[in-house]
């Protein structure tokens, strides 16, 4: 079966539609840029994403340059809002028109360095006690199971301290991987359901024997994958929320992905992964798995 890269995707921010890519350069912090600024709720003095504020979703964002600006630790970018307005990320309009769009008094905060903590903390929550936040952060109902073993004991400890590891805005891990097979396998179960791949934001897309079915990343957890001159290490499985039922732009609300997701894949969709090699990913480069190597992952 040949696996190849069929699209890449970065996210400039958080929680918002991301920009398709045909090639793009990965660090040990993943595709360079990826998830560079989040919206920051001043009420609650925490990061929010489209968990919470689901209209952040109504937006898009692509970066004006492959350089940050001087003062910034990421590029500014361009962000075009439901109505067609579009606003730069150094224009003081965005923070008001933002805060109209949510209906809460927001801010947009590039990536800080890790050290300052209280920037990623989790300062309030929205319904007062951490099991009932991540059951609603999560959309699982009161008589499902809620599971979150799949997170290694590590980074459980960061996320009940902050919203995000120190020093990123991604919900776990750097990059996402995600197979056509496993979109296949879902539209079994969802079939009257428009299954776009942007419901699930990948950083990696990879496209496979269009016969393949079932959850095909995920025999590859523990495992060595190499794209190019990329090596990752499959961490994870990717614990889905609220998210990829979200109206956004022509695709409409899907509450029955979620409770697909919940009944039928332990709520998990793609992979996460750390990068070992950095370099460059292309569109059309061959994936190969290394069956031969298992590792045990450290969580930094």
């Amino acid at each position: 079966m040949r696996l190849e890269v069929k699209e890449l995707w970065r996210y400039p921010v958080k929680s918002m539609r991301g920009e398709s890519l045909t090639t793009a350069n990965v660090t040990k912090g993943g595709i360079a840029f990826d998830r560079g600024w989040a919206v920051r709720d001043e009420g609650a003095r925490t990061i929010r994403g489209a968990k919470f504020l689901g209209e952040l979703m109504q937006c898009s964002a692509r970066y004006l340059s492959e350089q940050p600006d001087d003062g910034y630790s990421v590029p500014h970018a361009i962000i075009t809002f439901p109505n067609g307005m579009e606003i730069n990320t150094d224009d003081e309009r965005i923070h008001t028109q933002l805060s109209e769009l949510v209906n809460r008094h927001v801010t947009l905060w590039p990536l800080q360095p890790a050290s300052n903590e209280d920037h990623y903390r989790i300062n309030t929550l929205e319904t007062g006690d951490l099991t009932s936040e991540i059951r609603k952060m999560f959309a699982i109902k009161d008589d499902e199971p809620l599971d979150l073993s799949q997170f290694p004991p590590d980074l459980v400890r960061k996320l009940t301290t902050f919203v995000v590891p120190p020093g990123t805005y991604f919900d776990a891990l750097p990059i996402n991987v995600l197979t056509e097979a496993s979109i296949r396998h879902l539209q079994t179960l969802v079939p009257g359901v428009q299954l776009d791949v942007r419901r699930f934001r990948p950083n990696v897309l990879i496209s496979d024997d269009a016969d393949t079915t079932g959850l095909l990343e995920e025999t590859w957890l523990g495992k060595s994958v190499q794209i190019g001159e990329v090596d990752l290490s499959i961490v994870m499985r990717c614990p889905r929320c609220v998210m990829v039922t979200r109206e956004q732009f022509e695709l409409k609300s899907e509450p029955s992905i979620m409770r697909s997701l919940v009944r039928h894949m332990g709520q998990c969709i793609s992979v996460y992964g750390q990068i070992e090699v950095g370099g460059a990913l292309q569109v059309g480069q061959s994936v190969v798995v290394d069956d031969t190597q298992t590792r045990s992952i450290q969580i930094d």
